[in-house]
């Protein structure tokens, strides 16, 4: 995209600014889909931290002891799973970029 960018008949200014608007968007998009409760990902860290707070705050309200850190292994399966699928959709994503790329109109 950025090849057509700096290939089209427009002024540098409308160039950069296009340039510029492309990058702040996949920075965006970069920055929104690291925070999916996706384990792999720091928002799947963020949850399992989040689900450990609840559950020593229910503990607490009950009586009983703080139950602990969550085992990490047990969890190992959604991050393959997770892993998985977005490196199949990445894989798929590259052959749909080389095989049809997107034209500028």
């Amino acid at each position: 995209m950025s090849g057509q960018i700096f290939s089209a008949r427009a002024s540098a200014r409308d160039k950069i600014a296009l340039y510029l608007s492309l990058v702040v968007s996949v920075n965006v998009f970069l920055g929104a889909l690291n925070v999916l409760p996706l384990l792999p990902l720091d928002g799947g860290h963020l949850a399992v931290v989040a689900y450990e707070r609840a559950r020593a705050g229910v503990n607490r309200i009950r009586g009983r002891p703080d139950p602990g850190t969550v085992d990490m292994t047990r969890l190992l399966p959604l991050t393959y799973l997770a892993v998985l699928l977005l490196v199949g959709f990445g894989v798929l994503l590259i052959l749909a970029d080389v095989l049809n790329p997107l034209r500028l109109p």
